[in-house]
């Protein structure tokens, strides 16, 4: 990520959801970082105009259809909630715990 000032403040934010996004949903959801300023062709497939941005891909289409985030509020709250939101809509849902399924059908 670019050194700007944004950048740096909402990292703490960004590292926070990232953990707790992987923890709940798994591999089911990839998180990447990438410095626009070096990586000039993602930024500009993805429109990318100011830092931080966030985009996510939409399943099955080889990343040429996204959603980017532009909330009023950069936030750790913000930020979780637009990515469950966008898992809902895509019927990403959180794994089962290993054996939950044996337990049911052993009730």
């Amino acid at each position: 990520m670019p050194a700007c000032g944004y950048c740096v403040k909402f990292m703490p934010d960004w590292n926070r959801v990232v953990a707790e996004m992987k923890a709940e949903y798994g591999d089911k959801i990839q998180f990447l970082k990438v410095d626009g300023t070096s990586d000039r062709h993602t930024a500009h497939r993805y429109s990318i105009q100011s830092f931080p941005s966030f985009v996510m891909l939409e399943p099955g289409t080889d990343g040429d259809k996204w959603t980017e985030w532009n909330p009023v509020q950069r936030n750790y709250a913000n930020m979780k909630k637009w990515i469950k939101t966008w898992a809902s809509k895509y019927h990403i849902e959180v794994p089962k715990p290993a054996g939950s399924e044996t337990e049911q059908a052993a009730d």
